[in-house]
């Protein structure tokens, strides 16, 4: 727990990247995953055609920044696709890795490492490879894909650390960065907002916006306009509602809507028009959920680096996930540093808060165990392997995943309440934390 090393760590370890190597091993060397459309995409730049009107229109879901960064892709693949396949799912495992040690920084205030030392974790501790186990069912359709979900993660990631660390600026900056690449992190508005941190907000503003007009520079200002209103227009009127989201949208979609949802041979249409129902349904959790939320982080006068902020990033990462229109299993990757919060908060033991922040009596380490357990355990019944593919396929079609991030979503917001309950919440220096004084500017009034 503490952060050392056991030889059965190292076998687990191997075991995770042996599952990750033969999990893109397909897409390497066959189908080229989602990278494929991402190459398609960058040719289209790089000849000048149309970006939506040219592509399949069932995968191009990306704003016109990812198409500019899908150039460079394009021209690797032009001289072997199968390395720039490697290259891809390299840089997604690296991504991965860095997501983790920025989770491990802000959970534990310590780096990680993989040759351990005093004052540090290791990458082969249960610290690092529980919440990593946890989270495996999101983090494999990552490497079958070759999605980009774990740079997006990384970015923001490093977005939240450089908060704490009361570089606001910076942090912001970097969260735009990565909203600007995929909309998940735009979630953070809201939450700056709550906590009035202006400083990080107008930085995120600033340079999301400043990359989202960056391709004007490419395509012109006209072309480019005509790729932002199809861009948005297309993900205002529309959504995929095939069997595999797992959005609240698509959960009150399937409730709402469809005749006899839990029919495990239903197979739903691959798009169709937004609900007006589910939509109003959406919108109401999504009061619910910012209620809840403004009830538990309304503790005044805590630190960027507290345990009460570190869980308040990990509820916004994982709460984005839901209120998007769609979201697949892979996208839940961003619940991984939820599982860091967690598993620290369940396996802290009683102890002065004053010392250790995350501890807990045994009854609060209970319910928040009950919780992680349960979310985890259906995320284990999805498997087909245990429960059958019937059974298996009829909890993920009727949003199994999705009530599984509720659960542990609800954890979250437990620990939370509980760490508003103390006087200052806690509070852990991050290594080469500034001294109290310099960090005052960015303590939240909230």
């Amino acid at each position: 727990m503490n952060g050392k090393p056991h030889w059965l760590g190292w076998v687990v370890l191997v075991a995770i990247l042996a599952a990750i190597a033969v999990r893109a091993s397909s897409p390497i060397v066959r189908t080229g995953g989602d990278l494929t459309w991402y190459i398609e995409v960058g040719e289209l730049v790089l000849s000048g055609e149309d970006i939506y009107a040219t592509s399949n229109p069932t995968t191009n879901t990306w704003p016109p920044l990812f198409a500019l960064m899908a150039a460079p892709l394009a021209i690797l693949a032009r001289l072997n696709v199968h390395v720039t396949r490697v290259l891809w799912a390299t840089a997604m495992l690296l991504s991965l890795a860095g997501s983790l040690h920025f989770s491990i920084r802000l959970v534990y205030g310590k780096p990680l490492v993989t040759r351990y030392r005093a004052g540090a974790v290791s990458v082969a501790s249960a610290a690092a490879l529980v919440p990593t186990l946890l989270a495996l069912r999101a983090i494999l359709p990552n490497f079958r894909f070759l999605q980009v979900n774990a740079l997006v993660l990384l970015l923001a990631l490093v977005g939240c650390y450089l908060i704490a660390r009361s570089r606001p600026g910076a942090g912001g900056a970097i969260l735009g960065v990565a909203a600007a690449i995929k909309i998940i992190p735009i979630f953070f508005v809201p939450y700056l907002v709550w906590k009035r941190w202006w400083q990080a907000l107008g930085a995120m503003l600033v340079s999301g916006a400043a990359l989202t007009i960056l391709p004007i520079v490419v395509f012109g200002f006209d072309r480019w306009w005509s790729y932002v209103s199809r861009f948005l227009g297309g993900s205002a009127s529309s959504t995929f509602i095939a069997t595999g989201s797992q959005s609240l949208y698509t959960m009150f979609h399937r409730i709402l809507v469809l005749p006899n949802w839990w029919n495990r041979e239903f197979i739903l249409p691959d798009r169709v028009a937004m609900d007006t129902g589910a939509v109003i349904a959406v919108l109401m959790a999504f009061v619910v959920f910012a209620a809840l939320f403004i009830v538990v982080s309304r503790q005044r006068g805590v630190r960027p680096s507290s345990p009460a902020v570190v869980t308040e990033f990990a509820i916004v990462l994982g709460a984005s996930i839901l209120f998007l229109p769609f979201a697949w299993r892979h996208y839940f990757v961003f619940l991984l540093p939820a599982y860091v919060v967690l598993w620290r908060a369940a396996m802290a033991g009683i102890g002065d808060a004053r010392i250790d922040p995350y501890s807990l009596d045994h009854g609060q380490r209970r319910r928040i165990r009950r919780l992680l357990g349960l979310g985890v355990l259906l995320q284990v019944g999805l498997s087909s392997s245990l429960l059958g593919a019937g059974t298996a396929t009829a909890l993920k079609n009727n949003s199994g995943v999705a009530v599984s991030a509720l659960l542990i979503l609800a954890a979250l917001l437990y620990f939370r309440w509980l760490l508003g309950q103390r006087p200052a919440g806690g509070s852990l220096p991050l290594a080469g934390d500034p001294p109290q004084s310099s960090v005052s500017s960015v303590t939240t009034s909230q």
